[in-house]
């Protein structure tokens, strides 16, 4: 029997225990927990001094930019800046910009001086500049390159999303390969998906065996990307397994502050700062390529 955690630090209460103390009352799912072994992901000030002068760039669609936003409101707590008690009862979906901006948090942003107009937020005493750049999967890889370049990126993630994998039936394997020799395996690493809930998907746009479906293409796209240059980050089980009573999600596909955190951590990982936990993770299925 697995036994989880929920990090006090990263003022998130677990659904499955009320009675921990943290502030905010989020839905913080068994499988997307770390255990408890480090300050690098859990404690902003820490994770600032360990980032101090460093760049770091998200690129792709708008599972990118919730991770990306999600990073910069945990690093800007160190600043004091709590866009999460800002947001009140919306606080687990802060990464939303719907909400940011309905709540006038983004406004308080770039009145602070924390972000630029070009999507570029400055946190840890503007020490640390985390940048996204929204783009299409294999469309924009050059210059998003070019760009990481330009800005002298201490770290560029990259991901896949869902933006143009409806283009293929399966995953491309001679394509993505190409994609990824635009990046510089040095700086640059792969984030995969996370898996979705496919009961909660969107009638409009898709239906629940389309969401099943896309669970099945992510898993392979993710293993195509093992076979190219860059070291890639797996967030698939953070969320597999979760069913419509998760409550940080309102479409199944774009998760809240915690699941996004967790990826964060990853992105740590990447950075190599520090023996950062490693998550309490079933291995993912094999997948065909």
């Amino acid at each position: 029997m697995r036994s989880w955690w929920c990090v006090r630090a990263l003022a998130l209460a677990c659904a499955v225990s009320p009675a921990s103390g943290c502030e905010y009352g989020c839905d913080c799912p068994a499988s997307s927990v770390f255990a408890p072994l480090s300050d690098l992901g859990s404690n902003a000030t820490a994770t600032c001094a360990a980032l101090s002068g460093r760049t770091l760039m998200f690129a792709g669609d708008s599972l990118m930019r919730d991770l990306w936003t999600t990073a910069s409101l945990f690093l800007l707590r160190a600043d004091g800046f709590d866009a999460q008690a800002m947001a009140g009862a919306h606080a687990c979906m802060i990464c939303a910009w719907e909400h940011l901006e309905r709540l006038g948090i983004r406004h308080a942003l770039l009145h602070r001086g924390f972000l630029r107009e070009d999507q570029t937020m400055l946190a840890c005493g503007k020490r640390v500049k985390l940048i996204f750049r929204y783009g299409r999967l294999f469309s924009d890889g050059a210059w998003i390159s070019e760009a990481a370049a330009g800005s002298k990126v201490d770290l560029l993630v990259v991901s896949h999303g869902i933006l143009q994998m409806s283009e293929f039936p399966r995953a491309p394997l001679g394509v993505i390969r190409a994609w990824l020799k635009h990046f510089d395996a040095r700086t640059t690493v792969y984030m995969g998906a996370h898996a979705r809930i496919a009961e909660q998907a969107p009638p409009e746009h898709f239906n629940e065996a389309r969401w099943e479906q896309g669970n099945e293409k992510i898993r392979g796209w993710t293993a195509a990307a093992r076979r190219g240059p860059l070291r890639v980050l797996d967030p698939y089980n953070l969320t597999a397994g979760l069913t419509p009573a998760y409550r940080d999600s309102y479409d199944g596909l774009h998760f809240g502050y915690s699941v996004n955190l967790q990826k964060f951590r990853m992105v740590l990982g990447a950075l190599q700062l520090g023996a950062l936990p490693s998550p309490v993770l079933a291995p993912s299925p094999p997948s065909a390529s």
